[in-house]
């Protein structure tokens, strides 16, 4: 395996660049040629050219995952995948290439002559400081990148496998995303796996800007795809290694041939829908949710509509044919096809009813509103927590301005000022949405049918989890409509077009000083002019702490960590040992100290790393799991190596028997 596998895990920027673009093509090529073996590639009036790439990468994804499987995660493997993808392709290449052509060059000409030419100034901005932001190290920002997407991609590889992650019940959902990740650790590094996420991003803003071009007015394609890149949540995603705007990009397009079906009728739209539907269930579970209620919206317009129902059911059957062998997985697995979500239902490995108690406890604390203890809180009726926390009537009708003022509610841990800079949505949706409404203007069709499937999404999320980032790739189906309000505004004349402009301008500097406050403490790294080693130092509190474990301890060394899943940069073996994460340990047997070491080493384990600022000071906590730990220490059990951070991490060795 190249050497950049081992921490930081950056390769050259352009070798980073280089990986990504190739594995890219190659996909490409491969999806558009699946297009034309489909017979598509001709009748297809819609965003082929998006949806053949999409279609590519899952290809490629489930290609990585049958290797990963059969123990083949090597280089000569993860070489020959995308190359075997490119011959495949290779005819269709010339066609992939002429059609980015054209659309860079429509590109160029609406940057020098479109009335909107200083939004899309706006948009080439955001792609150079996301880009730079991308190609950096995963510092404090990508939580979820290197505890989950990009750590899990670096264990595979370092197995050789796809092997189930006991310690991370996230490893068992669909993970189209992470399997590119893999491509992209092993043949450009850390940035390269990223810019398959930052691509996402850029798809995305494409795929609306076409889906507004094509179904609600091409005066407001501009003005949407503005309203999206200008979120800040949406430019922070892009930035790191998370899974969600795959997710937003499947979304979008499954959207478009659904509404292309709707006003055409041509039943090959409604099977691309499926498709796309059943792309976007590869990369999250959530994809579920988008399947099911555009399959509600297909079942009601044939009756509407007076359509035969044969069309729905082949959506239905391509989305489920895409998808399933991920579910399928998880199911031989774990025993749950959706692990660990219904484990009353179907039960699952390493799972207990605690944890999913736990589970639903957490996904239900996010929002405006507190729930109460959790202990209480499990005992309240189904009505009693219907009225609990942020699922009470009034907190729900107030949701679209808590949502938009006070970001942190509905994000894990995070203050104030990160949450508006980072994590929230900003003000124009809720600026510009409702103003369809108050604008004499004739409204398309398409803006009746986009607020009504966001609506049905908008209450799901309600009802479910409401975490900012799983509302994204619905709220982006009324960026369209924002886009339409700001387009007639646009057309306004005297002292309202000014103020209209004016406030353009300023929330366009506003989020491009979000971005830059991001990115720019890390743009010398993301050139190759600084180290890596310095900045993660510097801006992430537990790389010393792995540093020091890469480099002092042996290199088959198993590490258990409690309070501290974020390894990515970790070179070791290792389990989140946390009672919440899984059953791996028998915490209940482990009633006395020698019990508890005894586990650690059933289990192999060598060293523990402590982040006490999450599991809760040692010395000081009386919880039954914190005392063990402390009588272990004072009895030789367990060896206290080094601190961190001015104590804030503690590294104990396991002791022999």
């Amino acid at each position: 395996m190249p050497g950049w596998l081992a921490a930081p895990n950056l390769a050259p920027p352009p070798v980073a660049v280089l990986a990504w673009v190739t594995i890219s093509l190659a996909a490409w090529a491969l999806g558009w040629t699946c297009w034309r073996w489909l017979n598509w590639s001709r009748t297809d009036q819609g965003p082929r050219l998006l949806a053949s790439l999409g279609l590519g990468y899952v290809l490629l994804a489930y290609a990585v995952l049958a290797a990963g499987l059969l123990g083949q995660l090597r280089l000569p493997v993860l070489i020959a995948i995308p190359a075997l993808a490119l011959l495949i392709g290779l005819g269709s290449l010339r066609g992939v290439i002429a059609a980015v052509k054209g659309f860079l060059a429509r590109a160029v000409r609406a940057l020098r002559y479109s009335p909107y030419r200083l939004l899309y100034g706006f948009a080439v901005l955001w792609l150079i400081l996301t880009f730079l932001g991308t190609l950096g190290p995963s510092d404090a920002r990508d939580w979820d990148g290197i505890s989950e997407h990009l750590a899990q991609a670096k264990v595979y590889l370092r197995h050789g496998r796809v092997e189930p992650l006991w310690y991370d019940h996230h490893s068992q959902f669909p993970a189209t995303v992470v399997m590119l990740y893999c491509e992209g650790l092993c043949l450009g590094g850390q940035g390269a796996a990223k810019l398959f996420h930052w691509g996402f991003a850029v798809l995305s803003a494409v795929a609306l800007w076409r889906l507004t071009l094509r179904h609600v007015a091409p005066q407001a394609a501009g003005p949407a795809a503005w309203v999206l890149l200008s979120t800040p949540l949406f430019g922070w995603l892009a930035t790191v290694g998370y899974v969600d705007l795959g997710s937003v990009f499947f979304c979008l397009l499954a959207v478009d041939y659904l509404l292309a079906w709707r006003r055409e009728g041509g039943p090959a739209d409604l099977a691309r829908a499926g498709l796309m539907a059943g792309a976007g269930m590869t990369v999250k579970m959530q994809g579920l949710f988008t399947f099911g209620i555009l399959f509600l919206a297909a079942v009601f317009w044939c009756f509407r509509l007076r359509r035969r129902l044969g069309p729905v059911i082949l959506y239905a059957a391509l989305a489920g044919s895409l998808a399933v062998p991920w579910y399928a997985k998880s199911w031989i697995l774990t025993g749950n096809p959706v692990y660990p979500f219904a484990y009353g239902i179907f039960g699952g490995k390493h799972w207990s009813a605690p944890q999913a108690q736990a589970y639903a406890y957490h996904h239900a604390s996010f929002g405006y509103g507190q729930l109460p203890p959790e202990d209480q809180w499990h005992k309240l009726s189904l009505l009693g927590k219907r009225m609990a926390g942020a699922r009470h009537p009034l907190k729900l009708l107030i949701a679209p301005f808590t949502l938009t003022l006070f970001p942190e509610y509905y994000s894990p841990r995070q203050p104030r000022l990160t949450a508006m800079t980072m994590l929230s949505y900003g003000p124009m949706y809720l600026a510009l949405t409702p103003l369809v409404l108050l604008l004499r203007q004739r409204k398309p069709a398409a803006v009746v049918w986009l607020v009504a499937l966001f609506a049905l999404f908008w209450v799901w999320w309600l009802e479910s989890t409401q975490l900012e980032r799983y509302l994204l790739p619905w709220i982006a189906l009324v960026v369209p409509v924002a886009g339409l309000s700001l387009s007639w505004l646009w057309q306004c004349e005297g002292p309202a077009r000014m103020a209209l402009r004016t406030l353009t301008a300023v929330w366009s500097v506003v989020a491009l000083l979000f971005l830059a406050w991001q990115v720019v403490p890390m743009a010398p790294v993301s050139m190759g002019m600084a180290s890596a080693e310095a900045y993660l130092t510097a801006n992430l509190d537990c790389y010393a702490a792995l540093a020091y474990v890469n480099r002092y301890t042996s290199p088959n060394a198993r590490i258990g960590t409690y309070g501290e899943p974020r390894l990515f940069y970790l070179d070791r073996d290792r389990i989140w040992a946390d009672p919440g994460h899984s059953q791996l340990i028998d915490y209940a047997a482990a009633d006395t100290p020698e019990k508890l070491v005894g586990e650690y080493r059933r289990l192999g384990l060598d060293y523990l790393l402590i982040n006490q600022q999450f599991f809760g000071p040692l010395e000081t906590t009386d919880d039954k799991l914190h005392c063990l730990l402390r009588d272990a220490a004072q009895k030789d059990l367990l060896e206290l190596t080094r601190t961190f951070a001015r104590g804030k991490f503690l590294l104990l060795r396991v002791t022999e028997p």
